[in-house]
């Protein structure tokens, strides 16, 4: 079962995080190369809350693990 998600949070995040992905720093103000990830998904419980998004682009996000513990790993690791 897909969660609603609050369509407002995922600009937010980019301008929290401007408009940069957190794990390679691409620079991106229109956005399209951005994505909105979840560390804590949401079909194992995670929020659609701000402070549970992160802006990743599309390639990282794309291999961005599910779980949270491995997320965390994943962004610690050398590009």
């Amino acid at each position: 079962m897909v969660k609603k998600r609050n369509s407002t949070l995922r600009k937010k995040a980019f301008e929290r995080d401007n408009f940069t992905c957190q794990k390679c720093d691409l620079e991106d103000k229109t956005g399209r190369l951005l994505e909105a990830h979840h560390v804590n998904i949401l079909v194992k419980g995670g929020k659609d809350e701000l402070e549970n998004l992160i802006t990743l682009c599309k390639d990282y996000h794309h291999f961005a693990p599910n779980s949270k513990e491995e997320f965390q790993e994943y962004m610690k690791e050398e590009m």
